[in-house]
């Protein structure tokens, strides 16, 4: 019985590493999809506050997103298939790569690489009923979801049964956000689950988030590296 393999990541750059090290380590790549925020053009605000020094300005990030999101695209359009770019309910902007792409959006919503930032176009789809659809049990996909609102990466790897061991173990090289840790943080904060209807997660929510400032869920300091396996559904 075929698995899905499950990571989310804090950072695009950390779901690209670890893209990379599955197809490395014999997963297909038409087996592996990508759903990422890009509501700051494919850098997080860590990326810019890493470049920046201090992670304060305003220039300095626009300089680091400008220097680092051209070049982390372009290396993801080749090794995925299919990478385009989509709004969608609750999040915005995302990139979204792989079988698990066409799941949230409808057949002509995505741009192609070679157009990406030409525009986005519009999904029909929701991320968390995709996510529920392809096997992921509720509470789980609220809190995948959650993380890519908030700025976050998903790593979805299909594979048989004898390979997801190897999947997860190739995740958790990676600083895997550990999902149960994250909805006690989350819940300790109020939320209680994903909402498309609330909007974007802003970028400034973003920073405040990484800063653990009042009335925004701190970013947890702990990486439980949990990347999970889900049976696929017959027929999928």
């Amino acid at each position: 019985m075929p698995s899905q393999v499950v990571g989310l990541f804090d950072t695009i750059h950390d779901a690209d590493a670890a893209v990379r090290d599955l197809v490395s380590a014999g997963i297909a790549n038409s087996d592996i999809s990508m759903v990422a925020n890009n509501s700051r053009g494919a850098a997080t605000s860590t990326d810019a506050a890493a470049i920046d020094g201090e992670g304060g300005s305003e220039a300095g990030e626009a300089a680091g997103i400008g220097a680092t999101s051209g070049a982390l695209v372009g290396g993801i359009a080749g090794v995925l298939i299919g990478l385009g770019a989509l709004t969608i309910p609750g999040i915005g902007p995302i990139l979204a790569a792989g079988p698990f792409a066409a799941a949230i959006g409808s057949a002509g919503a995505a741009v192609g690489a070679g157009a990406l930032g030409a525009g986005l176009g519009a999904a029909t789809g929701g991320l968390l009923g995709a996510l529920v659809g392809a096997g992921i049990p509720e509470e789980d996909a609220n809190l995948y979801a959650e993380g890519v609102r908030r700025g976050g990466a998903l790593v979805m790897a299909r594979v048989e049964d004898a390979q997801a061991d190897m999947a997860i173990e190739v995740m958790e090289r990676h600083n895997v956000v550990d999902i149960d840790e994250r909805g006690q943080d989350l819940r300790s904060a109020g939320w209680m689950r994903y909402d498309e209807q609330a909007g974007p997660y802003d970028k400034a929510s973003v920073q405040a988030q990484s800063k653990g400032e009042a009335g925004v869920a701190p970013v947890s300091g702990r990486t439980g590296r949990r990347a999970r396996s889900y049976e696929t559904p017959s027929g999928q």
